[in-house]
């Protein structure tokens, strides 16, 4: 077990790992960096440049220094603990004793898809620790709470701003209130092609303590301990 200090900046979980500033991002299927990452004593060769994303595009985007995003190539190598209540993550090659609600999980090129309920009716959606704001189709925001507008970016794409709404959604049995926006139509259908329009973002992790078995295709979430 491996376990690592996380720092959150502007909703945006960056782990210390080898020295440096990780943004820990199950939303990215690949992993960027100017230098290789340690990590349970292997080392990770990164990609320096993704659809034209670098660690220092990275750093100006997220408003502090990141010396590299760790995607799904990465994160794979084993099972995951966030817990971002008490700022840690624990990364391991063995299974990591957890009493927690499974919560059914698929994979699109690495990224997690995971089940959960809005509204009665059981919807997929990318988890997303790298996303700031979750995110819904705009139909499903219409005549919901609004939360005000927020700006937001993701990579290959720049930065957006969208309205936001306060809906609640249920997750591995558990209610989950979070922040949606709507995505830029663009956007939007580019994740349309993996039949997905919906992502749960960082409230998803703020919510609960959450491990992650990207390998396995597994998810699970229990509510922090007091």
């Amino acid at each position: 077990m491996e376990t690592c200090p996380l720092e959150i900046f502007d909703d945006h979980p960056i782990a210390r790992i080898d020295g440096k500033r990780c943004l820990i991002d199950t939303g990215s299927p690949v992993s960027i960096g100017e230098q290789p990452v340690w990590l349970l004593g292997t080392q990770h060769p990164l990609q320096r440049s993704v659809m034209g994303l670098t660690a220092a595009g990275l750093s100006e985007m997220v408003g502090t220094p990141i010396d590299a995003l760790l995607g799904a190539d990465v994160l794979h190598a084993g099972p995951f603990l966030f817990d971002w209540n008490h700022g840690t993550i624990a990364f391991s090659r063995t299974p990591i004793p957890f009493e927690g609600a499974a919560v059914p999980t698929q994979r699109v090129m690495g990224i997690p898809i995971v089940t959960f309920r809005h509204g009665g009716e059981a919807i997929s959606g990318f988890l997303d620790s790298g996303a700031k704001l979750s995110y819904m189709p705009p139909e499903r925001a219409a005549g919901l709470p609004s939360d005000g507008e927020a700006e937001d970016f993701y990579p290959g794409f720049g930065r957006f701003t969208t309205d936001t709404v306060r809906a609640t959604v249920e997750l591995g049995g558990f209610p989950l209130e979070a922040r949606f926006g709507v995505l830029p139509d663009m956007l939007a259908m580019t994740l349309g092609l993996a039949g997905v329009s919906w992502i749960l973002g960082s409230d998803a992790f703020k919510r609960f303590r959450v491990l992650v078995d990207l390998a396995s295709s597994q998810v699970a979430v229990a509510p922090p301990p007091a």
